[in-house]
């Protein structure tokens, strides 16, 4: 599969986790209980606000990098599609 291709069904594979909704709700509870879990914590509860704090930021970052390859996959099927054909 060339490199093209495999950006292609990457971005697809992304699409279809970002769009289940199961995913799409684990996703969100667990963005919700890490939210909590800072919330609920003592201000002196440093590691506990810290490990709150960095699941928040995995989870965003997972998404972000789904997202990203998506939109990369749409790009290059895009860019394949006006590509002249010989």
């Amino acid at each position: 599969m060339s490199e093209i291709e495999q950006a292609i069904n990457d971005g697809k594979q992304a699409e279809n986790l970002l769009t289940n909704s199961a995913f799409v709700k684990a996703i969100s509870q667990a963005k919700d209980e890490a939210v909590n879990d800072f919330a609920q914590s003592s201000p002196t509860d440093t590691p506990r606000r810290e490990a709150a704090y960095y699941t928040l930021k995995a989870i965003e970052k997972l998404e972000s990098r789904l997202r990203t390859m998506l939109q990369n996959g749409k790009f290059e099927q895009e860019k394949l599609a006006r590509k002249p054909k010989n």
